[in-house]
């Protein structure tokens, strides 16, 4: 969707090797007994790589680029899983998309949900600040349109997506595959612009339920289906060393209530992910009249940090977070 200026391939998600049910990704090796002092050596590469970043005032991987979120966050987005549950209309895929844009690393948008092009229209409202309605009503020149485009994908050269809206989605091993293609796609672009990136890499899955639901295995229970998906995420955020992004239904019953159990399915989404953030309308704080609404993130779990809430600022009207006082 954005500029892909390396021209590396990325398989579309229909070939013949995500037509099956594969959810995991297999390990290099087997799991293996170690003691503590057989990780010094792991521990000492990390410990510079962070005191590296930390001197040279870069973050240590990629970042949401909202101040307070990422300093609970424990200063980046850390490997693993991360959820991202909420109400109709508090903005979830346009925050995960705007983090996917702004994160500093490589990153790949897997959309379930919504057409490439629609998300390209969306980082053009946000990057440009023009309307999305305008944007979509025609009522622009199309040579104005596409300058404002242009725009949008110079400001994210480092991010690509995979059209799964089909409903074929792509398998862990396809996603692998692909997040490895970003990177070097990314790699080649910052080098030749003399810029740098960040540490690590996002993967965003927009909606987990509904790419889960595209990788087969009909004849699966849901809840069986939803825990092997999350299981080869779990392997491939191992495998690939990212942070994956993911959104997440609510069930019925928590529609419109936050919580660590809101998560439709099963509690695997919750068990396996390192931080779970439910967004809610925050009525009392939002500012009529301006077309800003004030959305409530609660972090109910966070494994590099504590629990926190915080409040976003989103204008609909051009896909926009930004932080409120």
């Amino acid at each position: 969707m954005c500029e892909d200026r390396s021209q590396t391939p990325i398989r579309s998600p229909g070939d013949p090797s995500t037509d099956t049910w594969r959810p995991t990704v297999t390990p290099a090796s087997p799991p293996t007994l170690m003691t503590l002092g057989s990780i010094l050596d792991e521990f000492e590469t990390e410990a510079s790589r962070a005191h590296d970043a930390h001197r040279n005032g870069r973050p240590g991987g990629p970042v949401t680029s909202f101040r307070i979120f990422d300093t609970a966050l424990g200063g980046c987005i850390q490997q693993g899983i991360h959820v991202y549950h909420g109400g109709p209309g508090t903005g979830k895929t346009a925050l995960v998309l705007q983090i996917a844009a702004t994160c500093g690393t490589p990153a790949l948008f897997v959309s379930c949900e919504m057409s490439p092009l629609e998300l390209l229209r969306r980082i053009t409202a946000r990057v440009t600040g023009t309307f999305l309605s305008r944007i979509r009503s025609g009522e622009l020149p199309p040579a104005d349109a596409v300058a404002l485009a242009r725009r949008a994908v110079d400001a994210c050269p480092s991010l690509a997506v995979i059209d799964a809206t089909g409903g074929n989605s792509p398998s862990v091993e396809h996603l692998h595959e692909a997040v490895a293609s970003v990177r070097a796609m990314a790699n080649r672009a910052v080098v030749a612009e003399r810029q740098a990136l960040a540490e690590g890499a996002v993967l965003v899955i927009d909606s987990g339920h509904a790419w889960a639901a595209g990788l087969g295995g009909a004849s699966m229970p849901e809840y069986d289906r939803l825990n092997e998906a999350i299981g080869g995420l779990h392997a491939l955020s191992g495998a690939s060393r990212i942070a994956i992004l993911v959104t997440a239904e609510r069930n019925r019953a928590s529609m419109r209530s936050d919580g660590m159990s809101a998560t439709a399915g099963t509690r695997t989404w919750e068990y396996r992910a390192e931080t779970v953030v439910a967004m809610d309308d925050d009525e009392s704080g939002s500012s009529a009249g301006t077309g800003v609404k004030v959305i409530k993130l609660k972090m109910s779990k966070n494994r590099n940090g504590s629990a926190a809430d915080f409040r976003l600022g989103f204008r609909p009207a051009t896909m926009t977070f930004k932080e409120v006082a």
